[in-house]
């Protein structure tokens, strides 16, 4: 938990992070080839991070069984700190229906979709390729996240046609639509349903926070480092320093809504404290 200037504490839920070993065509930004659950709790302990959702970094000519078992053993060892969510490739199609059913089994609790690395040809709303995974996604109860953005197939016009087609699944939005993060904003005014939801990892202005609760309300916003890639410490401070948002606001971006969201109820004192001014 990270604790304020004022001695206000906050949860921290990450709901963005990536697991496991990069390819050498997309070493991180950071010089991280692989990010190991080690390396999450290590970072997570000095930033006051208290749970966080972990998924495979991107090997896009895979079906993500080595990314997504590694996530789960990761879970397993750390049941207080990592939730487990898994990638699913389409292009696998012949087995991606049972890999859901599987890692349902197991516990995952969302699964990621990324159009632009891992099904760049085909739009995120394709009813034939799509839809039967959505279909069941959502037969498990499973949240979905995707990531954002300008590629062409991974827009917030495409993903919120999703949002209404499939009104029992809750989508998420990873980086707020990138760089449409105004398209974004006009889709969620736009749509009859409560089911898209955006993290911030990424968003790099702060004000654009305060806008993002106001187009999607409140509780649909969630903090999200895209860790290994960006450091902890201005994507907490964005939200619980820069945005310019009351406390009940930021405690609900930071981790609230998230919790909420996934039906988790951690024992807030088993955590650990962290000052925000030392992040």
């Amino acid at each position: 938990m990270i604790v304020t200037s004022s001695g206000t504490e906050h949860f921290v839920f990450d709901g963005h992070v990536h697991l496991g070993r990069a390819r050498p065509y997309q070493t991180s930004n950071v010089g991280v080839d692989a990010y190991h659950a080690e390396d999450l709790i290590r970072d997570m302990d000095q930033a006051g991070v208290d749970m966080a959702v972990a998924f495979p970094r991107a090997e896009p000519i895979t079906d993500y069984t080595s990314g997504n078992g590694y996530v789960l053993e990761a879970a397993r060892r750390y049941p207080t700190r990592i939730v487990p969510y898994a990638r699913i490739n389409p292009y696998f199609a012949d087995r991606c229906l049972d890999q859901i059913d599987q890692y349902a089994a197991r516990g995952v609790r969302g699964i990621k979709l990324h159009p632009f690395k891992d099904f760049g040809a085909t739009a995120v709303n394709s009813v034939d390729f799509i839809h039967p995974i959505l279909e069941r996604a959502g037969r498990h109860g499973l949240v979905v996240i995707i990531h954002s953005g300008g590629p062409w197939n991974a827009t917030p016009t495409l993903i919120g046609d999703l949002a209404l087609s499939f009104p029992s699944v809750n989508f998420i939005l990873a980086h707020a639509g990138g760089e449409l993060e105004e398209d974004t904003m006009v889709v969620a005014k736009l749509l009859p349903t409560s089911n898209y939801y955006v993290d911030c990892a990424g968003v790099h202005n702060p004000k654009t926070i305060g806008r993002l609760v106001r187009a999607l309300g409140a509780d649909h916003v969630l903090f999200g480092s895209d860790r290994a890639s960006v450091p902890y410490g201005f994507e907490i401070s964005k939200i619980a320093r820069y945005a310019a948002l009351d406390d009940q606001t930021v405690a609900g971006i930071l981790g609230g809504n998230l919790l909420k969201l996934l039906g988790i109820e951690p024992d807030v004192a088993a955590y650990q404290r962290v000052d925000l001014a030392a992040i």
